[in-house]
């Protein structure tokens, strides 16, 4: 199956700087391994996965704009 990352090209390369912590992308190692849910029932992609180190890092990731939050 081929997907496309929305978030490639925007912004993805700044979130990385700015985040203490991990951000996976499709295609990048450990990407399959971080989306992995708690939930195993559901298959879920998204475009990022953040594991930020420090609540500075959360505060980041909520405000980024290249893609808006879900609550």
């Amino acid at each position: 199956m081929t997907t496309s990352n929305p978030v490639a090209g925007r912004g993805l390369g700044t979130l990385r700087t700015a985040v203490t912590g991990d951000v996976f992308a499709p295609g990048d190692h450990g990407y399959d391994e971080a989306r992995r849910a708690w939930n195993l029932t559901t298959d879920e992609r998204p475009a990022v996965v953040v594991m930020a180190g420090s609540a500075a890092g959360v505060a980041i990731i909520a405000t980024h704009p290249v893609w808006p939050a879900r609550h």
